[in-house]
């Protein structure tokens, strides 16, 4: 979605987002997309979720389990 989206999706406006864009990269905000310059409102959502994991309980980062990662979380746990 084009930036004007993206801040209705955090509702502020589309001004009021640029001000503080770089704020929010600081804090992990989603990236747009380096072809079309549009964000994803999923990663969005994702980045709200995190950031109040009181209010919308524990996400996680929505990695793939591969058995790749499977392993160095086992490897991580024997330490």
């Amino acid at each position: 979605m084009p930036p004007a989206k993206a801040a209705h999706r955090i509702g502020v406006t589309e001004m009021r987002f640029k001000e503080f864009y770089a704020e929010l990269l600081k804090y992990g905000f989603p990236l747009p997309d380096p072809v079309t310059g549009n964000f994803d409102l999923d990663a969005i959502d994702r980045y709200i979720a995190k950031r109040n994991p009181k209010l919308m309980g524990e996400q996680d980062d929505g990695e793939a389990i591969t058995d790749e990662a499977e392993m160095l979380r086992r490897i991580k746990k024997l330490r």
